[in-house]
């Protein structure tokens, strides 16, 4: 964009499932989840030395089951992506949360 500006176009899929002590599908929620989605820039390391994710965009939102997006505008060239980042939800794959943009 103009102005050393850059629009992230995020698409996620979500679902609230209930499962028992062994694993088993109880059943599907309908209702929405706050969870945080954010737009990420290069990790980056503190002071101990610790690799920490730096936002760029940090924002809670409420999101239905099934697919949603949400668009984004930063100052500096985004790198990454995702729904939950720092995995405060429980998720079987948490793995797939974050994803390295691509440029359009």
């Amino acid at each position: 964009m103009a102005d050393d500006k850059y629009e992230v176009t995020i698409e996620v899929e979500s679902s609230k499932n209930y499962f028992d002590g062994n694993g088993k599908l109880l059943a599907t929620g309908d209702k929405a989840n706050l969870l945080e989605i954010a737009v990420f820039d290069n990790d980056i390391k503190n002071k101990q030395g610790m690799t920490i994710k730096s936002p760029l965009v940090l924002e809670k939102v409420w999101v239905k089951p099934g697919k949603s997006k949400f668009t984004y505008i930063t100052k500096k060239l985004p790198i990454k992506a995702g729904i939950d980042p720092y995995n405060k939800m429980i998720d079987r794959i948490p793995d797939d949360n974050l994803i390295t943009l691509e440029k359009m």
